[in-house]
């Protein structure tokens, strides 16, 4: 039923026209993030409700106390999500939280009077929270205080033993949307013993759960609030249950539990030889955080090599590969060498880690074979040497300061934020003088560089932490940045309207936004069609077809894929860190992440790029922090089949 009434949300918020072409110099107000406060309120106290809603998504992607007496004054049984988004946005007013209680009292709908104790979460007081804490205890019923809880928490206002008693009370209501919400808020609640056994005794019930997300969200309750497993009685039914997200959270409950009994191998096995690559892939992978009898060990190895023999070369024939080696420690170097041909170079690495070589040999693979590898290789292998105990032990030994070198030399994103995001004191000790050079160099060097946009934020936060006293001159060398991001790491907003290709981009985006509805993206599991929403975000709707148009997304990789949580794909490098060569404006609005919500991926506000992503199941903390521009209207099989390492074959636009 929330699946139902949460789609239909998301569709109905569609179906009201926000933004079009004609609201070009709202538009341009906010790609350029320079506030037109007469404007925007020219948009809100319009007659006219389409501009109104626009008014309202500008108000909230650049707050400002003026807005507060015309998003005070709107009809909220009219624009109650749009208002709400809005008034969360602002900065902290006893007017907006004034208001909402004054709705609150006034309203019979129990949807809005969710949306209100939701928004309240987001904005309130701890006078609030009390305040929502004493109505739900007079009523032991209060729609939205689940959400309002998380919420709250998040900011840091927590009484722990009263929002879990809340919580628990919530959990064991009859109505589906209120267990959901609770599940959602217990599961970020962290560790607590009675979570367990209430998941537990629901669980046990495996006929009478019904609803495939309520037992999605109890197997991850289960899963975060246990240690080891004595049994797999609980779990076993799941992990050959008919849905992905149930069966996946049954999966990840797999590391807790020892395994000694042939029935149990059985299990592993119909997971390992499942017919969808996710399942199969994410079995290998918590295989690898289990640890085996012998029995167990040589019974799974006897699949993995039956089913490595038989397989293609694809990312789940590189994950059987590791695990027959972690599971066989004794022979890791013999079926590593028996195997080898059919590993990658980056998972060759990988290897390496399980069979255990040690850092000096590594580190003289990753130097002879550097200027052959791909980037994604020799970010994996990087990432293998350059660890907090390797780095103790190999700094000052010539060949590790010779790698580092070749690192900075590199000119690759990745490389260097890693680089900087990891290094350790220790190390930067060695030459302080050297790295503090060669990293502001870099920065000065790629000051305009949307490629290196991490890359840049990585130094700016290296030289914060190593060299504060070097902070300043950063700051004003960012300033002058053409790229938001960047110029906002010196304190002040920044995008100017003199930039030609800046203005370029917008007009181009703003042309490609309304131009195509739908795309059908073909990938080596199916088909996904989406529905681009470009009267929510039309800049992101604008940049995906541009870069569809142009073939962009075609021989990509999914770099991404978190079972149960996030496909991810529009990096050309296959890094995680590249993109366009330009940033977009995020766009954020109240469409809420549910399963097949399409979404942009983003290093901080004002960041995206090209990279997107696909939600697999309900994700309310991504709201409003990340741009939702579409969403999968066919295909969610094929979502949900997908692993890491799967390409993009084509995007056609429709």
């Amino acid at each position: 039923m929330r699946k139902t009434l949460l789609a239909l949300l998301f569709i109905a918020e569609l179906v009201f026209p926000q933004f079009s072409q004609k609201d070009s110099l709202l538009l341009r107000s906010l790609f350029f993030r320079i506030p037109d406060a007469g404007l925007t309120l020219q948009y809100l106290y319009s007659a006219d409700s389409d501009s109104v809603r626009s008014g309202l998504l500008a108000a909230g992607n650049m707050p400002d106390s003026l807005y507060i007496p015309a998003l005070t004054k709107l009809p909220f049984d009219k624009f109650s999500r749009e208002i709400s988004f809005a008034l969360s946005k602002q900065m902290p007013d006893e007017r907006i939280n004034g208001y909402l209680w004054s709705n609150y009292s006034q309203q019979n709908s129990v949807n809005l009077r969710a949306i209100i104790i939701e928004t309240l979460g987001l904005i309130g007081s701890q006078e609030d929270f009390d305040k929502v804490c004493n109505l739900w205890s007079s009523k032991k019923k209060l729609p939205g205080v689940s959400t309002a809880i998380f919420h709250f928490r998040t900011r840091g206002i927590i009484a722990d033993s009263i929002q879990k008693g809340i919580l628990i009370e919530e959990l064991r209501s009859g109505n589906k949307e209120r267990k959901l919400s609770a599940l959602f808020s217990l599961n970020r609640f962290g560790k607590d013993p009675d979570f367990k056994k209430n998941a537990e005794n629901y669980l046990a019930q495996v006929k009478r759960i019904k609803n495939d997300d309520i037992l999605t969200g109890l197997l991850q309750l289960y899963r975060r609030n246990t240690d080891s497993l004595k049994t797999l009685i609980v779990i076993k039914p799941y992990l050959k249950h008919r849905n992905f997200s149930v069966r996946t959270e049954a999966i990840y409950s797999l590391k807790h539990y020892h395994f000694t009994r042939r029935q149990d191998f059985e299990a592993l096995e119909k997971l390992l030889t499942h017919p969808e690559n996710g399942t199969a892939l994410q079995a290998a992978q918590q295989i690898r955080q289990n640890n085996f009898s012998e029995k167990a060990a040589t019974y799974l190895s006897a699949v993995l090599k039956k089913e490595i023999n038989a397989a293609q070369s694809s990312p789940v024939l590189q994950e059987y590969i590791l695990t027959l080696l972690y599971l066989n420690p004794a022979q890791g170097n013999q079926l590593l060498a028996s195997y080898e041909g059919k590993l990658n170079r980056s998972y060759w690495y990988m290897a390496q880690g399980i069979v255990g070589i040690t850092p000096d040999k590594l580190l003289e693979f990753a130097v002879l074979e550097f200027a052959g590898l791909d980037q994604p290789t020799r970010l994996q292998s990087f990432g293998q040497i350059f660890t907090t105990e390797n780095q103790k032990q190999l700094s000052g030994v010539p060949l590790f300061n010779q790698y580092i070198r070749m690192i900075l030399k590199s000119d690759e994103s990745p490389l260097i934020s890693t680089f900087a995001d990891q290094a350790v004191s220790e190390l930067i000790q060695i030459e302080p003088e050297f790295y503090k050079t060669e990293l502001i160099s870099i920065f000065k060097k790629r000051l305009d560089d949307a490629h290196f946009n991490e890359a840049l934020i990585s130094i700016f936060n290296f030289i914060k932490k190593h060299f504060p006293l070097d902070v300043q001159e950063l700051q004003q060398i960012a300033s002058a940045s053409k790229l938001r991001s960047i110029a906002a790491l010196s304190g002040k907003t920044f995008i100017t309207t003199t930039d030609p290709e800046r203005e370029l981009l917008f007009r181009e985006l703003l042309q490609y936004a309304f131009k195509h509805q739908l795309a059908d993206i073909e990938t080596d599991e199916g088909v996904i069609t989406v529905e681009l929403a470009p009267v929510i975000a039309p800049f992101s709707a604008g940049n995906f077809v541009k870069l569809a148009g142009e073939g962009f997304f075609n021989g990509v990789v999914f770099h991404r894929v978190v079972p149960g949580f996030v496909i991810q794909a529009g990096d050309r490098t296959g890094t995680g860190w590249g993109g366009p060569g330009y940033e977009i404006i995020s766009e954020f609005s109240w469409l809420p992440y549910i399963p097949g919500s399409l979404g942009m991926a983003s290093a901080g506000k004002d960041t995206e790029g090209s990279q997107w992503f696909v939600t697999q199941w309900y994700y309310p903390h991504l709201n409003s922090r990340y741009t939702v521009f579409g969403r999968v209207r066919g295909g969610m099989g094929t979502v949900n089949r997908i692993p890491q390492g799967a390409y993009i074959q084509k995007v056609t636009l429709r």
